[in-house]
């Protein structure tokens, strides 16, 4: 058995080879996967490879290049493959390599013979770390996020589908998952870039997953699978299309070929297709037991511009579960990830699992967030899928009628309250519940002070009591204290807090599902005793009230400005400063 890290050596091996005297480009790793599967072919068939050697001592010209290759095609591959793998090979070879980048793959493939486990394993790591590099695109899906996916729909027997394979590592991932379970998936692919269907059609030969059926072309323009007016339905499907693309310059083109596939996303905003996958994913589904998941983006799920369609998707009662990953999980954005799982069993109007994942994790600075979805929390995540299982700060059921009351709002996060939060310190776990009996710092800076010496602040305010109290009056409970500071220096006003709960702190709670408005700072207005300002607040003490009160409502708005803090009252504010111009 030939263990990961050895598939990884071997691999680097062969393409620091290469890189040392030519760039990695996409002809050359689509080369290097047809000269494996040569090298696989021989290995697997015993075939008698010394008519295949080659002087590679002396410099290669172009035309002994190209009869290598054609030696590898006709003579090795094209006796023992079928019409999807001689097609897939025709269309890798299409390209040009320079000649000794080819002796460098002959020596290492063909004439070393590393076995043919080991070349399998090396098209699926050229296939999984280098070809997304060359491409520079999200054409690949952490092998973690595919088993996840696996696991949760269990695809053992049927027809599986992937409209944006990609470099087919989702496809592989089904397939082997079936195939360890004893049963076998008849599987369906297509992408929008030839060389990479051609590369899944290799890569499951290889795998020994025949029989798989790769096609090209543009899934939203040109579905390759249709049956008369309407798209072909399969019973499983996983697909993780590019998150966020627009779709504006190809408008004209999915009005002509929407195979009844888009009733509602064709309406939504031209930048973002994720609606348009997703319709797209479920017209492909069989009715009444097609089963499927398909990773979307986060504004998707809450962006009001795809509210309509979020709440057909509720009433249709086909949303069984929305699972968001951590950040980073996918290595081509720092995103988060959500899937969608998608039943057609499901009944109208159904509640829906949400799962917020991120406190499963182990959250280790040092592990690749996709490795750190290891197979324990994928354990996890699959327990609570299957048991509809809700638990704090990690799953929660939702009925249809909370959804449309907030908009069919799909993150996990607007009915979840999570239970740790991440600092500069690591991960800590919060008891919202003990939370609200801590005691302040006044209560204890009381007993710390008392019996000890005034200082001259203390002195002024206990001097401005009264002033103090008709400024607090008029803000109300919007401060829980009005005094004079030292630590203002140009600025007339400032906010702070006493206590344990800063306003900062405040908001976030507040804003946590199941707990609004339960938090609440004890604000401090802070006024510099030296400025200009507070001259008028006290004379205006004593001449005219609502004059004051007005100033204590124009300071307090300063100080929420300058402290970062959102102005309660607009209006009000726009008047109090109206009516100072007037004067």
């Amino acid at each position: 058995m030939i263990t990961e890290d050895e598939e990884r050596r071997f691999t680097k091996e062969l393409i620091h080879s290469i890189e040392a005297r030519f760039p990695i480009t996409l002809d050359v790793l689509n080369t290097a996967v047809v000269v494996c599967l040569a090298g696989y072919v021989i290995a697997r068939e015993k075939i008698d490879k010394t008519a295949l050697r080659h002087d590679f001592d002396r410099e290669l010209s172009d035309w002994q290049a190209g009869q290598i290759l054609k030696e590898l095609h006709y003579a090795v591959i094209y006796p023992h493959a079928g019409k999807e793998l001689r097609a897939a090979v025709e269309i890798l070879l299409e390209g040009r390599i320079p000649p000794s980048a080819l002796a460098v793959m002959m020596e290492a493939v063909i004439y070393a013979e590393p076995g043919a486990e080991l070349l399998g394993g090396l098209v699926d790591r050229l296939a999984a770390d280098y070809y997304p590099k060359v491409i520079k695109e999200p054409v690949g899906t952490p092998a973690s996020v595919n088993r996840l996916c696996m696991a949760v729909l269990n695809p053992t027997a049927g027809s599986f589908y992937d409209g944006v394979s990609g470099v087919g590592s989702t496809c592989i991932a089904a397939g082997r998952h079936a195939g360890a379970a004893g049963g076998g998936l008849e599987i369906f692919a297509q992408e929008k870039m030839p060389a990479l269907s051609a590369l899944l059609t290799v890569r499951a030969y290889m795998n020994g997953l025949e029989p798989v059926t790769a096609r090209s072309g543009d899934v939203l323009c040109a579905p390759a699978f249709v049956r008369d007016d309407r798209v072909e339905q399969f019973d499983y499907a996983v697909m993780f299309p590019p998150l966020g693309a627009s779709w504006s310059s190809i408008e004209w083109e999915i009005a002509q070929n929407h195979y009844h596939r888009f009733p509602y996303a064709f309406a939504c905003d031209r930048s973002n297709a994720d609606w348009l996958y997703v319709e797209h994913l479920l017209a492909s589904l069989k009715e009444e037991r097609g089963r499927g998941v398909i990773g979307v983006s986060t504004g998707a799920l809450f962006n009001a511009g795809y509210a309509p369609i979020r709440r057909r998707l509720v009433e249709s009662g086909r949303l069984e579960c929305v699972i968001t990953l951590p950040s980073k999980i996918l290595p081509f954005t720092a995103a988060p990830l959500s899937l969608l799982v998608l039943n057609k069993a499901k009944k109208k109007n159904s509640a829906v699992l949400m799962v917020q994942a991120d406190g499963l994790f182990d959250k280790d600075s040092a592990t690749r967030v996709a490795d750190q979805l290891n197979d324990r929390v994928i354990e996890e995540l699959v327990s609570i899928c299957e048991s509809r299982e809700e638990k704090p700060g990690i799953s929660q059921m939702v009925g249809s009628g909370e959804l449309r009351q907030k908009d069919c709002l799909l993150l996990p996060s607007r009915y979840i309250q999570s239970q740790t939060m991440d600092t500069a310190f690591g991960r800590v776990s919060l008891d919202f519940y003990r939370m609200q009996f801590w005691p302040t710092l006044s209560s204890r800076a009381e007993r710390i002070f008392r019996g000890l010496n005034i200082s001259q602040m203390a002195e002024e305010n206990e001097a401005a009591a009264d002033l103090f109290a008709a400024m607090k009056e008029a803000l109300g409970e919007k401060v829980h204290a009005v005094r004079f500071t030292d630590k203002l220096k140009s600025h007339p006003v400032c906010l702070s807090t006493e206590g344990g709960l800063s306003m900062e702190m405040e908001q976030t709670l507040n804003a946590m599902p199941g707990r609004e408005n339960r938090f609440k700072a004890d604000v401090v207005l802070e006024l510099n005793p030296d400025h200009p300002v507070t001259a008028k607040l006290k004379e205006y003490a004593v001449t005219d009230k609502e004059k004051l009160a007005d100033y204590a409502k124009l300071l307090y708005a300063e100080g929420c400005l300058i402290g970062g803090v959102p102005i309660e009252e607009p209006a009000e504010l726009c008047r109090l400063i109206t009516g100072l111009m007037e004067q």
